[in-house]
C-alpha cells in the first residue's frame, strides 16, 4: 500500500487557516463594544479654541462618547463637551461621528473623512507591535509601545494594567504629539492627549487645553480583572496596629510568666 505524504499539504492549510483567521480578527468588532457602551473623562479646563478662531475657559470639563448604532464595519457614536465655571455650564457641545472599526477611521455625518482616533487603540499588544496611531493619507504614523510593563492606570473599575503609546509625527504639515495610556484588555484610553483627538473635530474645536491630567471618572465597559496596588495609606495603618497588637500580646505573656515564676520560686 503507497503511502501518503500529508505533510506538505498539512503545513499549506495551516499557513492558510492562520492567515485567514488573522485578518478575521482583524476586522471583527471589539469585544467590548455594544450599543450604549460609553466612556467619560473630565480635567480641570484652561481654553477652548474653535476653529472659527472664538475662544473661552473656564475651571472643570468633561467630555463623553457613546456607541449609538453598532455595526460590523462603521458605529456611530454621540460626543459630548461640557464646559462649566463655578458649577454652571458655559458651553455643551454634542455631535455624532462614524468610527470605522477596522482602523478607528473618523467620518463627519457629511462622509468626510477627518482622521484617526485613540480613544481606543489595539487590545492585548505585544511588545514589539507597532500601534497605528494616524492613517490619512498622506501620513501613516505607528509607533511602537514605550512602556509595556509595570504601568497601571487608574479607572472608574479600579486600577488596571495598562500600556503608553507617544511619539511625534507630521500630520498635514505641522508636527503632532501623541501620547496615550490605554487599558491593556480592552485599549480604551485612560489618559493622554485628549486635545489632539480627531473626533473633537466634530465639535468644532480646534484645540482644548486643560491643567494636569485627564481622569476617566466613568464608564459601563467591562475593564476586565484590576491590578492589585499596594495602597500605604492603607497598608501603613495596620501595619502598625497589628505590631502593637504584638508588643501588647507579648509583653503580657512575659509579665504572665514571670509572675508564675515569682510564685514557684
Amino acid at each position: 500500500m503507497k503511502k501518503t505524504n500529508l505533510i506538505g499539504p498539512t503545513i499549506v492549510t495551516l499557513i492558510l487557516f492562520s492567515l485567514i483567521c488573522g485578518q478575521a480578527e482583524s476586522t471583527v468588532t471589539p469585544t467590548w463594544l455594544k450599543n450604549g457602551a460609553f466612556a467619560e473623562y473630565t480635567f480641570r479646563n484652561n481654553s477652548l479654541i474653535f476653529f472659527n478662531g472664538t475662544s473661552l475657559s473656564g475651571d472643570k470639563g468633561s467630555f463623553q462618547w457613546e456607541c449609538i448604532d453598532l455595526n460590523a464595519s462603521i458605529s456611530k457614536f454621540r460626543l459630548s463637551l461640557i464646559i462649566t465655571e463655578k458649577n454652571e455650564s458655559i458651553v455643551h457641545l454634542t455631535n455624532e461621528v462614524y468610527i470605522r472599526l477596522l482602523d478607528r477611521a473618523v467620518f463627519l455625518k457629511t462622509g468626510t473623512l477627518v482622521g484617526t482616533t485613540n480613544l481606543w487603540l489595539p487590545a492585548n499588544p505585544t511588545i514589539d507591535q507597532r500601534i497605528v496611531m494616524w492613517d490619512i493619507p498622506p501620513n501613516t504614523l505607528a509607533f511602537k509601545i514605550s512602556n509595556y510593563t509595570g504601568i497601571k492606570g487608574q479607572t472608574p473599575q479600579g486600577v488596571q494594567k495598562s500600556f503608553i503609546v507617544n511619539g511625534i509625527g507630521q500630520v498635514d504639515g505641522q508636527n503632532r504629539t501623541f501620547w496615550v495610556m490605554s487599558d491593556f484588555n480592552t485599549g480604551i484610553l485612560i489618559d493622554g492627549e485628549l486635545k489632539n483627538d480627531i473626533t473633537l473635530k466634530a465639535l468644532d474645536v480646534d484645540w482644548l487645553g486643560f491643567y494636569g491630567r485627564l481622569t476617566f471618572a466613568n464608564t459601563n465597559i467591562d475593564l476586565g480583572p484590576n491590578e492589585r496596588m499596594i495602597d500605604l495609606r492603607v497598608t501603613f495603618p495596620l501595619i502598625l496596629v497589628g505590631f502593637v497588637m504584638f508588643f501588647v500580646v507579648c509583653s503580657y505573656l512575659r509579665h504572665k510568666n514571670f509572675k508564675k515564676k515569682k510564685r514557684i520560686i
